[in-house]
């Protein structure tokens, strides 16, 4: 594979990126991408550009945090600096580093891809207006790391650049989302309001955004999920803090084991647990592809927390609701899930119910935004299975998620025994006391997507192993 030297600074991030879907993470180091403006006036003349302290603050803070900083723009080369915020007194010490890059910015290409990198900045400044609100790459780019449920952080003018981007569904980032940016107020008070090409304020608005905002030039920020977003130049220090604590959540979570460890030293499977945890991690992913910040992740069949604890790594500003329906072994899971997941304090909730993965107890709230579970198709028959996801439509809204990972049937098929039997060294040993499940036939494949689909649900399979399927739902 060949790397130009704009992706010197992400080979190890680039690994990461792609192996952690498959279960296999790496550590490395958090890599940021940067965009900013080349525009260096206004349509009547005036000089314009980034507002530099939107742009070195937090540039200086995340650098002293260890992090790969990469400053990117349409043209390439310098930045323009709006001359009414240029460094002043020892600023240009104190950003010396954020002003080297500055001057250096590397050209917004088709080669730059959101899977190098853990998150995107964007400052302000009235650049972006005229520049980064239409530019198709930084458009791009942008949705793809919205879509991937990574930090998308601007602050000032600069959520004019996220004005054309849109989630998978072609919804707009910002739809239904707590946002902020410059006001028409302060524009006003800035006596530019009159040759802005339009008002960050009332395009987000427009858009279905859930604008809100402080006092003119105080300090005012929104969080909501992956998207964190300041008012205004006094906004950029809580912007970069707000962004490096999503980033530092989600390097002291739990990583999956390496491949030479999951990799049994005598055999040629995976070890069941790692086999397992693909699945997991896959699963996360499709559903950060739709849905970039769930607040209630449920997990049904949560036997020790393992699903809920990927989800909650993924989706940090995501809460979890743990439910264990196998009374046998209810005391022993919810032990050793409070073990798991008690890192995450508060986040999680438990309960004991939902048995044989039947919901109609009530203990799925109708707030969840995705229900994950697993093996209905060993407590429940086709005509369950039916009804438990229709139940499931009800509890979810439109757009929301639905994850099992089950077994399937080949129908009576000699391949049904072929794959039982070569799968047996990839399950997981049973930890904990013994589950007796009733005899009854394993749905196919067809047979579930036919359930998924008449309950309302847009279902896929996305990843498979012998008779191990995992099905994703996107309620329609």
């Amino acid at each position: 594979m060949r790397f130009t030297h704009l992706f010197a600074f992400c080979a190890m991030p680039l690994l990461y990126s792609m192996v952690s879907i498959s279960g296999f993470a790496q550590q490395h180091k958090t890599s940021l991408l940067i965009i900013v403006t080349s525009v260096d006036h206004f349509p009547d003349g005036k000089p314009t550009g980034m507002w530099l302290e939107e742009y070195a603050i937090p540039y200086e803070m995340m650098l002293k945090q260890g992090y790969e900083l990469t400053v990117v723009s349409p043209k390439g080369g310098v930045s323009p600096v709006d001359p009414r915020s240029a460094a002043k007194g020892d600023q240009d010490v104190r950003w010396a580093n954020a002003q080297r890059a500055r001057r250096n910015t590397v050209k917004l290409t088709d080669s730059i891809k959101a899977l190098d990198c853990d998150a995107v900045f964007i400052p302000g400044g009235h650049g972006p207006l005229f520049d980064l609100a239409t530019d198709p790459i930084s458009i791009r780019i942008i949705s793809e790391f919205a879509r991937a449920g990574k930090p998308v952080a601007s602050v000032c003018h600069g959520p004019a650049a996220l004005v054309e981007v849109t989630l998978a569904n072609g919804d707009p980032l910002v739809r239904g989302r707590k946002v902020t940016a410059f006001s028409d107020s302060e524009e006003k008070a800035a006596d530019v309001n009159a040759v802005v090409p339009f008002s960050v304020q009332q395009r987000l608005t427009a858009l279905g955004g859930q604008y809100s905002k402080g006092e003119n030039f105080k300090e005012y920020v929104v969080e909501d999920g992956t998207l964190i977003l300041g008012q205004n130049p006094p906004s950029s220090a809580k912007v970069a803090q707000l962004l490096i604590n999503q980033l530092e959540a989600k390097k002291k979570a739990p990583q999956p084991v390496g491949a030479e460890q999951a990799r049994p030293q005598s055999g040629v499977a995976q070890s069941g647990e790692a086999t397992l945890q693909e699945p997991r991690q896959v699963a996360a992913a499709v559903v950060a592809e739709a849905m970039p910040a769930p607040k209630l992740v449920v997990s049904v069949g949560a036997h020790q927390g393992e699903f809920l604890e990927v989800f909650l790594n993924r989706f940090p500003n995501a809460n979890g609701l743990w439910i264990e329906p196998q009374e046998s072994v209810a005391n022993h899971n919810i032990d050793a899930a409070k073990a798991r997941l008690g890192r995450l304090g508060e986040r999680v909730s438990y309960r004991i119910g939902a048995y044989g993965r039947d919901i109609s107890d009530g203990s799925v709230p109708d707030s969840a935004d995705v229900i994950c579970t697993d093996w209905m198709s060993i407590n429940q028959n086709l005509d369950g299975i039916y009804r438990i996801y229709s139940l499931m439509a009800e509890r979810l809204p439109g757009g929301g998620m639905l994850v099992n990972l089950d077994h399937v049937g080949y129908g009576g098929t000699p391949w049904e025994s072929r794959l039982k039997l070569a799968s047996k060294e990839l399950r997981p040993q049973q930890v904990g006391p013994p589950i007796k499940f009733k005899e009854i036939r394993v749905p196919t494949v067809e047979e579930q997507l036919g359930a998924m689909r008449a309950a309302g649900f847009d279902a896929r399979v996305v990843w498979q192993s012998f008779d191990l399927v995992l099905f994703v739902g996107r309620k329609m």
